[in-house]
């Protein structure tokens, strides 16, 4: 009796974890549909065609993973087929599918905005290049309203944004400015940015954004008050800074006599800020 009362019980468990697993791939689908009904005019495949070539391109033991678990195999049977724990496969296998409505919208738009731009080298028409000219533009604002997520920027880059209410790819270039000041959010963060917005064809609109506000708070409120993006240092000077929370010239002004004393920063990244604030007319007081 106690033999059958287990059995009932493992079978019932079993069942729960499938209908759990059911509920995980509806809630996905249910996500990237949400997305491709935000870019009516843009190609997009359909969701079992975009899962298969997410599965695809995945390591082959994550997609033999994938096709266990939600295939109704236990944990123990699918740790013992690829040589995990059962605790293991409990952890990782519900992750791999974690990004896959993101990176297939991802992976279309650089795709799309490629094709565009090819479409428009090889065009000779003006009347086909304006028209090709507002497609883009069309997409472009498409783009502005997805979520962050679609950019599949590192985790930590990703949390920072959040935590600061930054939620949709538009949103990022209207907080260009803040950005900086974002906790964990350094420069290889922000360079992942700029490089996924030039793949989506933004990089002008963040770009003159960001320019046009440096600009303005040198005009309104004096280049003392202009972040520290404005010297263009490179990337250890920059850091450094930053890990010592100088965020604006006026900081450096104000730590003149601390620079030397900050970690990493020797005496080239120390001369190339010094040159930097000579190009700026901007005098050190000690």
């Amino acid at each position: 009796m106690r033999a059958s009362d287990s059995n009932s019980e493992q079978i019932t468990m079993e069942l729960v974890r499938i209908q759990e697993r059911i509920k995980q791939l509806k809630e996905k689908e249910d996500c990237y549909n949400q997305l491709r009904g935000k870019l009516p005019d843009l190609y997009v495949p359909d969701y079992n065609h975009a899962l298969q070539q997410f599965c695809r391109s995945l390591p082959s033991k994550k997609r033999k993973i994938v096709k266990l678990y939600y295939g109704g195999k236990t944990l123990e049977e699918i740790g013992k087929t690829v040589g995990l724990s059962r605790e293991r496969i409990r952890h990782i296998a519900p992750l791999i599918l974690d990004d896959f409505p993101y990176a297939v919208i991802d992976r279309e738009l650089r795709l799309y905005m490629k094709h565009l731009n090819s479409r428009k080298r090889r065009c000779k028409s003006a009347k086909k290049i304006e028209d090709i000219l507002k497609e883009e533009k069309d997409a472009r604002e498409k783009i502005l309203n997805l979520p962050v997520r679609v950019m599949c920027l590192p985790t930590h880059a990703h949390y920072s944004l959040k935590q600061n209410n930054v939620n949709s790819i538009g949103e990022i270039i209207e907080n260009n400015e803040k950005i900086f000041t974002f906790r964990h959010f350094g420069q290889g963060s922000y360079n992942k940015i700029k490089s996924k917005l030039k793949e989506y064809r933004l990089i002008d609109y963040f770009n003159s954004y960001n320019t046009r506000k440096i600009e303005e708070i040198i005009e309104k409120e004096g280049v003392d008050k202009a972040p520290i993006e404005a010297l263009k240092l490179s990337q250890r000077p920059y850091n450094c800074l930053r890990r010592s929370r100088i965020f604006s010239v006026g900081d450096i002004i104000k730590n003149y006599s601390k620079l030397p004393y900050i970690r990493y920063l020797g005496p080239k990244s120390y001369d190339e800020i010094m040159s930097k604030l000579k190009k700026r007319q901007i005098k050190e007081t000690k």
